[in-house]
């Protein structure tokens, strides 16, 4: 298997930020559970009724391109509409299934034997990479991510109600519910992780210590040189042993 870093945690905690940027300033790839998730959920309400039809079509659809990108019938997931309300709660539904949760953690370590790569989801680091080479666990009170949620909308123009925040709220809080109780590997945080809490944690501030405890896992051979913060984007730069560099590019 190959080097990996595990970002897990609540919803709605800033984890495909985190996991993204991070992908990109170390060059790996990054790959989301959540969206194998949703991709499930999407063929087994597009057509495959049968859970084992559906179980087997992910199955033999799913692989990485020659850019570790996650392709589905040779399609990229991303040109299938994953990002309605009702996938998503058909995925949340469906992250509660024992052979559904099986069989995407199996997907997930298959990648894993190809590219290293930066994951995130809700149980990886205890469950399917425990012998990741960082773990990372997000957290962040309910009130912290309603914020987020308002200020998203507000910046981006979309008009929203009083009780459209508490209809997001009621549903935060049911997940985290769920994902805590559920019988089958509920949520919880690797004894080993690195636990950002993202009220009192920014999102560069974070990025800068996981990449740091990454490099530091090859010994004490690596140092920061720069960091410069700009607004959209992170430079880092390495003192980086040749014999090391294919793990970074």
């Amino acid at each position: 298997m190959k080097n990996i870093i595990t970002i897990d945690g609540y919803a709605g905690c800033k984890k495909t930020t985190l996991a993204a940027r991070i992908a990109n300033i170390l060059g790996i790839p990054y790959i989301s559970a959540g969206k194998l998730y949703r991709l499930f959920a999407y063929i087994h309400t597009n057509g495959d009724a049968d859970m084992a039809e559906s179980i087997s079509r992910l199955i033999q659809g799913t692989n990485l391109d020659n850019n570790s990108k996650i392709t589905f019938e040779g399609c990229s997931i991303d040109k299938f509409d994953l990002g309605t309300q009702y996938i998503g709660q058909m995925a949340t539904t469906l992250a509660n299934n024992e052979i559904v949760i099986n069989t995407i953690n199996q997907i997930l370590k298959t990648m894993a034997e190809k590219t290293q790569m930066i994951v995130d989801g809700r149980n990886l680091g205890n469950y399917v990479f425990e012998n990741a080479i960082v773990k990372v666990f997000v957290k962040s009170d309910i009130d912290t991510r309603m914020n987020k949620w308002v200020n998203y909308h507000i910046q981006n123009k979309i008009p929203y109600t009083r009780q459209k925040c508490e209809e997001v709220k009621t549903i935060m809080e049911r997940r985290d519910y769920q994902d805590e109780h559920r019988l089958y590997q509920p949520l919880s945080c690797p004894s080993d992780a690195i636990v950002v809490d993202v009220l009192n944690t920014s999102v560069d501030s974070a990025t800068r210590y996981v990449i740091t405890q990454y490099l530091k896992s090859y010994g004490n051979v690596f140092k920061l040189t720069d960091l410069s913060i700009k607004s959209n984007s992170i430079k880092i730069e390495f003192i980086v042993p040749q014999a090391i560099k294919k793990y970074l590019n």
